[in-house]
């Protein structure tokens, strides 16, 4: 396996491992200040990382990133490792394409008839006063 294919694993990995233990901090009520801190600064340097904007060239640098997510993991809580790696893999939403609903779509139209509409309601409410 080369460089490249080691550094794309473990982009992979805190891609998947980073929303778990996010929600894990965001929940927690025993976490101290400090430890939150440390974790989002850690956080936004994964995030760069696995969106390809973290200056991670090397694979000592990409491992060096997985070993202090995965102490901070352990600092955060003894079990959430084994957590993490029971967590189900993300699911992607389809893409959005079209209307759901033909009631959607005919009321997206609409906003061109609002004119002719505000005519009407104004006819019918002078031949209501008549």
């Amino acid at each position: 396996m080369s460089d490249a294919q080691d550094v794309a694993a473990i982009q992979s990995y805190l891609k998947n491992a980073q929303p778990q233990a996010a929600a894990f901090v965001a929940s927690s009520t025993t976490t101290d200040t400090a430890t939150k801190v440390a974790w989002y600064n850690l956080a936004t340097r994964v995030l760069h990382f696995v969106s390809g904007d973290y200056l991670v060239t090397s694979l000592a640098d990409a491992r060096a990133l997985r070993d202090e997510f995965n102490a901070m993991v352990e600092r955060l809580s003894p079990d959430l490792a084994a957590r993490i790696a029971q967590a189900p893999p993300p699911v992607v939403a389809p893409p959005s394409g079209g209307t759901p609903n033909p009631l959607f779509g005919w009321l997206s139209t609409a906003k061109d008839l609002a004119p002719l509409l505000l005519v009407g309601l104004i006819v019918f409410e002078l031949e209501g006063k008549h």
